[in-house]
Parts: structure tokens; C-alpha cells; sequence
């Protein structure tokens, strides 16, 4: 009796243990190692473009991971984002530290963030110490990628994302200079309009001025009566914009990423300063920026990297769930998305995580997405890892403020012809709209011919 007692007590234990055991094995909250692949976004969380960095990402996460995950060896992946605060504005080194605890600590597979230039290249040697795939977002000088020139083995990790590097965004400011230069000699008679220039001192644009300025000169043949380089953090921007208006000058290039960027709108609505406002400008880029600025950037034209225009399918339905999840236009900080895309595409082509075999897919890969085709420069490019600027790429685009919204003003369909560049011709997308002066420009150079 006492021996089967003790073997049916034996068969119940043995049973508990196997049901334990499938509970155990099945649960997706104990099972949660297996299937999980973290990510880390390293950002300026405080600032508006590390969220929208995180934002960006955070869209294309829950996307594919509705969608299955990632798919790799018979298994699906769920990707958790990782989110550190790089603090890039104040502390290089507060950049460089978040980085290295994502990567050695979170253990995350890939790093996404850095809009700092001179941040990013800091973070740069990072992912490239530690062999870790790095899109910086947003960063645009153009140094970033020429260090794969100089050890492309060391720097391969890195990729350009968000935007082109920032000498494209100058391209088509000076296309948008070129477009407004023409509507000051047809509509009001000024042969050879003035330009003056207005840049933050920070290296980004340090580097686009130069360009812009030679663009202006030896392409546009418009004289730059004007330049100044206020501190990215000022707040008060009436000197310099009172100066640009003594030189004599018709158009207002501005180049400023920072605060400073609010000052401008505000500033140059509330003066009416008589310059058509073109350029870059962070700021500008925000859905509250109407509000900040209480409407007083109205016409103000800027430089863009997403667009509302009907650029492609998803481009369209990114630009709607972005506004209403989030309640603001997304930038390109926000096109984080598109490089979770590529990546999650990558290591799904390569069959693995590992960096050096998904580098090989990276270039192959070919996302359409907000922005544009994003796609990479090879190896051998004069930029290597770069985004490629085309028509069939990532795009950037002109924009204006108009009755409380960023209305598309270029590519316009025409070809860049004073940049011998004919592949623009006839690209104009459904929503775009024709340059518009501001109404205090008109009435003032009618007067003051």
C-alpha cells in the first residue's frame, strides 16, 4: 500500500513539474530573452529634436512589432527601444557616456540618435570602438562621413540618417534663393536682388554659410551685402535683422537650428523687415512654431526634410499618424522611422544581428518612406554611408508658412540649371503650392526701388 502511495505521489510530481515547466516555457513574459532585441535611441530627449527622434522610432516599433517583429533563424524578434538623454547641447561628454551605457550596459544591437555635429562625432568613435551600428539623425556636416574616406574599416558602423548631409539642404535653399530672385525681377522689377545672411555660429553652419554664400556669388551671380553669426542661444535677434535691412538687401538667408530660431520668426514678422525670409530653421519645422510665434513667421520659407505633399504612399500616411499621434509635423529627426525600417530589413536579408554582415545588406537596401527612397553611398563614394540626394532618394524640400500651415514650395519642376543638374525637371508633387512674397516685402520695394 505504502508503495503505491508513494508511486502515485511521484506520477502527481512528476506531472505539476511538466506542467510548471510548459507554463514556464510558453509564457511570453518568462520567455521575454529570447524574443526581444533592444535598440537604443541616444538623443537630446529635452529638446525637440531628440523627441522627435524618439518619436520616429518609437512609430516604427510598434509598427513592425504588430507586424511579427523581427524575423531571424525561425525566430520573430520584438523590439524594445532603449532611450538615453544625450544632453549633446550642454555636454559632449554626457553624449559619449549615454552611448556607451546603452551599448555595454542595455546591450542594445543598434544606436539611433545624435543631432550635434560635433556630438556625433564624438559618438561616431563610440559605435565604432564597440563595432554597434549607429544612424546619427539629423547631423549634417559633412566631415562625419569623409572619416570613412580616411579608415572606412574603423568608421563603417556609422550611417547618415534623417536628412543628407547638410550641404544638399543648401542646394535647394539656394534653389528656393533662385526662385524668389526671379520673382523680385518679373514681379517688381529688381534686376540683381541683394542677399544678406544670417547664421548661428555652431559648425554645421558655419560650413552651409560658406557654401551658400559661394552658391549666391559664382552660381546666382547675387551680390551678399550682409552676414552676421549670432550665438545659437540668443534670444533677441532685432540688431542683426535691423543691419540686414540697412544693407540694402532683398533676401534674408537664415541658417539657425537652435532657440534662436524662434527670435527670427518672431522678430522679422513683428519689424516687417522688407527681406524675403529663406533658409533653415529648426524651429520653423514645429506645428506650435504658428503658435509660438503668433503667426508672425507667416511666409517665412525654409528648408525641409519631410513634406505634407503627396511624396509617396507612405510618405502621406506617415505625415497624418505622426500630427495626430503625436499633435505636431514631424522633422527629420522624426525620420528615425525609416532607418528602424532599414535596419529591421537588413538583419532580416543578412539572417543575423551581427553589425559587419548587415552593414553588406544596409547598402543594398532600399526604403521608400517619408522623405523620399532612402538608400546609401557606397564604400568608394566621395561621401561613403551618406544618403543618397536625388529624386529617386531622400529628398529635401522648400517650404513656406501660409495661413497657419507648412505648404510645399520645391522641387517647383524645374531643372536646377544653374547647378547643371537637369534630373528636378518636371518633379513638382501633388499639394505643392507657388512661392508667395510676404505683402510688407512688395509694398516696401515698390516705394524704394
Amino acid at each position: 500500500m505504502q508503495k503505491h502511495k508513494a508511486s502515485w505521489m511521484y506520477s502527481w510530481a512528476a506531472c505539476l513539474l511538466g506542467f510548471l515547466a510548459v507554463l514556464i516555457f510558453s509564457s511570453p513574459g518568462l520567455a521575454k530573452e529570447e524574443e526581444v532585441v533592444k535598440v537604443g535611441v541616444v538623443a537630446a530627449i529635452k529638446h525637440m529634436m531628440g523627441q522627435q527622434t524618439w518619436d520616429g522610432a518609437e512609430m516604427a516599433a510598434e509598427e513592425i512589432n504588430a507586424a511579427g517583429g523581427i524575423k531571424v533563424g525561425g525566430k520573430a524578434y520584438k523590439i524594445e527601444l532603449v532611450k538615453a538623454d544625450s544632453n549633446e547641447w550642454a555636454s559632449i561628454s554626457d553624449a559619449v557616456g549615454a552611448m556607451e551605457r546603452v551599448i555595454t550596459l542595455d546591450k542594445v544591437k543598434m544606436v539611433m540618435g545624435g543631432y550635434r555635429s560635433e556630438a556625433v562625432l564624438a559618438m561616431q568613435d563610440v559605435a565604432a570602438e564597440y563595432k554597434t551600428i549607429y544612424f546619427s539623425i539629423g547631423a549634417g556636416h559633412s566631415q562625419i562621413a569623409l572619416r570613412l574616406v580616411q579608415d572606412y574599416e574603423k568608421y563603417k558602423y556609422w550611417f547618415r540618417g534623417g536628412k543628407p548631409q547638410s550641404l544638399y539642404g543648401g542646394i535647394v535653399g539656394i534653389a528656393v534663393v533662385d526662385m524668389v530672385a526671379n520673382k523680385f525681377k518679373k514681379e517688381l522689377g529688381i534686376e540683381k536682388p541683394k542677399v544678406a545672411m544670417i547664421a548661428e555660429k555652431v559648425l554645421w553652419a558655419d560650413e552651409t554659410l560658406k557654401f551658400m554664400k559661394m552658391m549666391c556669388e559664382k552660381k546666382l551671380g547675387l551680390e551678399v551685402v550682409y552676414v552676421t553669426q549670432p550665438s545659437n542661444a540668443s534670444n533677441d535677434l532685432r540688431v542683426e535683422l535691423n543691419a540686414a535691412k540697412a544693407s540694402g538687401a532683398h533676401i534674408l538667408i537664415h541658417l539657425v537650428s537652435g532657440p534662436v530660431g524662434v527670435a527670427f520668426g518672431r522678430q522679422w514678422g513683428s519689424l516687417k523687415i522688407p527681406l524675403a525670409a529663406v533658409g533653415y530653421n529648426a524651429e520653423a519645422m514645429k506645428k506650435e512654431y504658428w503658435k509660438t510665434t503668433e503667426g508672425l513667421c507667416e511666409y517665412e520659407a525654409l528648408v525641409d526634410y519631410v513634406s505634407s505633399a503627396a511624396v509617396n504612399e507612405r510618405s502621406v500616411k506617415f505625415w497624418k499618424n505622426y500630427e495626430k499621434k503625436y499633435n505636431d509635423y514631424p522633422m527629420e529627426c522624426a525620420l528615425s522611422y525609416n532607418h528602424l525600417y532599414q535596419w529591421k530589413e537588413s538583419v532580416e536579408k543578412a539572417g543575423t544581428f551581427d553589425a559587419d554582415k548587415v552593414i553588406v545588406e544596409l547598402l543594398k537596401n532600399r526604403f521608400e518612406g517619408p522623405g523620399g527612397v532612402y538608400r546609401y553611398e557606397p564604400k568608394d563614394a566621395k561621401f561613403p554611408h551618406d544618403l543618397v540626394w536625388a529624386p529617386d532618394g531622400a529628398s529635401t524640400y522648400g517650404i513656406q508658412w501660409r495661413k497657419g500651415e507648412k505648404k510645399t514650395i520645391w522641387p517647383d519642376g524645374n531643372a536646377l540649371t544653374w547647378f547643371g543638374d537637369p534630373r528636378w525637371k518636371g518633379i513638382r508633387f501633388k499639394g505643392t503650392v507657388d512661392y508667395a512674397f510676404p505683402p510688407w516685402v512688395v509694398d516696401y520695394w515698390k516705394k524704394n526701388k
